[in-house]
């Protein structure tokens, strides 16, 4: 029996996917507020006057909102002048689209084809 047929008949959610949708509905209320309240301010912050550490620079707020929106709207297809800012999708109500669960298969070969389920 496979795994994903076992997380289907125990109704156990995934972790990843809850903590993603999680992130995902709490950026809506965010942008959702319009004053100057602390929640808003702190995730817009960028820190000026510390040091950065070598290596690779951490990952931002929006850079995960970003990834989500290329991997739903395949961004190498849509030219960049018709590309949707958050904010936007936020205001026109179309957030949810960012909530449909995608369905990832496992190929032999190691590669992954994602199939998002939904309105398309």
């Amino acid at each position: 029996m496979r795994s994903s047929d076992l997380h289907q008949r125990s109704k156990i959610k995934d972790a990843v996917l809850y903590a993603r949708q999680s992130k995902i509905r709490w950026a809506g209320h965010v942008m959702h507020m319009n004053d100057d309240r602390w929640t808003r301010a702190v995730s817009n912050w960028i820190p000026r006057d510390v040091k950065r550490t070598a290596g690779r620079p951490p990952t931002r707020w929006s850079q995960f909102f970003t990834k989500s929106l290329e991997e739903r709207y395949d961004a190498r297809r849509v030219p960049i002048a018709s590309r949707t800012h958050l904010a936007t999708l936020v205001r026109q109500g179309e957030m949810e689209d960012l909530l449909a669960p995608a369905r990832v298969t496992r190929r032999s070969t190691g590669l992954q084809m994602i199939q998002v389920t939904g309105d398309q």
